[in-house]
C-alpha cells in the first residue's frame, strides 16, 4: 500500500488572509506572483466541510475495525500458539502482533492530529480554521510517526501475502513478476516517508485538488488485487479438484483476500479521482491489512499445509473397505495325505449312493 502525501507548497501563498488577493509585487529574488492563503486555488468552505467530514468519518471506520482486528488477532495467536514446529509457531505470534501495533499506532496518530485541529479551529489564531491545520500540515511529527507505521504494516502484509502466493504457485513465471513488482512498490513506500520527513507541509491524506503520486498508488494497490487474482486461481482449482466436499463462501473471502483487495481498489479509485472519499479508505485500508493476515492465519490447518483449503490426498479421502473375513477350512490342519485319504472316501461313499452297485476294485483296496 502506498503513502499517500499531498503536495501543495505554501511557500506560494503569502500569509495574508484576504480573499483572493494577489501579490503584484515581484523582486529579483522572488520571480514568482504569491497568492493570498485564500487565493483562488484555495478549496472553499464547502470543499473545507467535506474534507473534514472525510477525515471523520475514516477515524470512526478505523476504530471500529481495529476493534474487528482486536478481536482477530487473539484467535490468530491462539492458532499459532499450537503450531507443532517452534520456528512458525514464534514467527506466527509475531507477524500479527507486529501488525495490531503498527495499525494502532497509525489510529492514535490520526486521533490525535485530528483533535488538534478541532482545536485549533476553535481558538480562531490568525483565523486558523481545522482545514488549515491539515492544509499546513501543523503537527508534522505525527504524521511522520502514521507514515512509518503504515509502511511497517504494509511491508509486513505484502510481505506475508507474497511469499504465501510464490509458496502455492512454485512457478517460476508468477515468483518472479510478483517479488520484483512487491519490490518496486516497496521502494516508492520508502521514498514517500523520506519525502514526508523532509518536508514539514506533506501529509497523507487526500486533500482537494491534489493527488500526487498516482502511478505509484496505482502500482500498490494493483498489488494487492494481483494478489487477490493469483489466490482466486488456486483456490478454485482446489475446489475444483476436491470431489466429495466444497469450500465454502467464508474460507472463499478469507483464502482469497478479497476484502483486501477490494478496499485497496476502492482507495486507488477515489484518490485517482481526486476524491476526499479516500480519506474514508485510507485508515480501512490500514485496519485490513492486519485483519486479513489474523484471519488467514487463524484458519490454517493445525498441520504443515500452507492452504486451508488444499484437497486431501486421494488415499486419505477414499474409504476403505473391510476386506471379506472367509469362515475357517475344516481341513486347514490336515496334511496332504489325510486329505487324499478323505476324498477317497468321499468318493466311495458317493458312488455308492448314486450307482447303487459294487464299488470298483481301487476303491476296496484303498478301504
Amino acid at each position: 500500500m502506498s503513502l499517500i502525501t499531498q503536495t501543495y507548497s505554501t511557500s506560494t501563498f503569502s500569509a495574508v488572509p484576504s480573499a483572493g488577493v494577489v501579490s503584484s509585487t515581484a523582486s529579483a529574488d522572488s520571480p514568482v506572483a504569491t497568492y493570498g492563503l485564500d487565493g483562488p486555488w484555495f478549496p472553499n468552505a464547502s470543499l473545507q466541510s467535506s474534507f473534514m467530514n472525510s477525515v471523520t468519518a475514516g477515524l470512526f471506520m478505523g476504530a471500529v475495525l481495529l476493534g474487528v482486528h482486536t478481536i482477530t488477532l487473539g484467535h490468530a495467536l491462539v492458532s499459532a500458539w499450537h503450531r507443532k514446529a517452534a520456528r512458525d509457531r514464534w514467527l506466527l505470534l509475531a507477524v500479527p502482533s507486529a501488525l495490531w501495533f503498527a495499525s494502532l499506532i497509525y489510529e492514535i496518530c490520526s486521533i490525535v492530529f485530528t483533535n488538534q485541529a478541532w482545536e485549533a479551529g476553535q481558538e480562531g489564531i490568525n483565523s486558523r480554521t481545522p482545514f488549515r491545520y491539515f492544509w499546513n500540515n501543523s503537527n508534522p511529527d505525527l504524521t511522520l510517526a502514521s507514515a512509518a507505521a503504515l509502511l511497517v504494516s504494509t511491508v509486513i502484509a505484502d510481505g506475508f501475502l507474497c511469499v504465501r502466493t510464490v509458496a502455492l504457485w512454485k512457478t517460476l513465471w508468477v515468483s518472479i513478476p510478483l517479488v520484483l513488482v512487491t519490490l518496486f512498490a516497496y521502494g516508492w513506500d520508502v521514498v514517500q516517508v523520506v519525502y514526508i520527513a523532509n518536508e514539514s507541509n506533506e501529509g497523507l491524506l487526500a486533500i482537494p485538488y491534489e493527488s500526487t503520486f498516482i502511478a505509484p498508488v496505482i502500482t500498490a494497490q494493483s498489488l494487492h488485487a494481483i494478489f487477490a487474482i493469483l489466490l482466486v486461481s488456486r483456490v478454485a482449482t482446489a475446489d475444483h479438484k476436491t470431489e466429495t466436499r466444497r469450500i465454502s463462501a467464508k474460507k472463499w473471502l478469507i483464502e482469497t483476500v478479497l476484502p483486501y483487495a477490494l478496499i485497496s481498489v476502492l482507495f486507488m479509485g477515489t484518490y485517482c479521482g481526486s476524491s476526499v472519499a479516500a480519506n474514508v479508505f485510507l485508515p480501512m485500508l490500514v485496519q485490513t491489512q492486519g485483519i486479513t493476515i489474523d484471519l488467514l492465519i487463524a484458519h490454517r490447518k493445525r498441520r504443515d499445509g500452507f492452504l486451508a483449503v488444499e484437497p486431501e490426498d486421494a488415499a486419505s479421502a477414499t474409504m476403505q473397505l473391510p476386506a471379506p473375513v472367509q469362515a475357517p477350512s475344516t481341513t486347514s490342519g490336515m496334511s496332504d495325505t489325510e486329505k487324499l485319504t478323505l476324498a477317497v472316501m468321499a468318493s466311495k461313499w458317493e458312488y455308492g449312493l448314486d450307482k447303487k452297485e459294487p464299488l470298483p476294485p481301487q476303491y476296496s483296496e484303498s478301504a
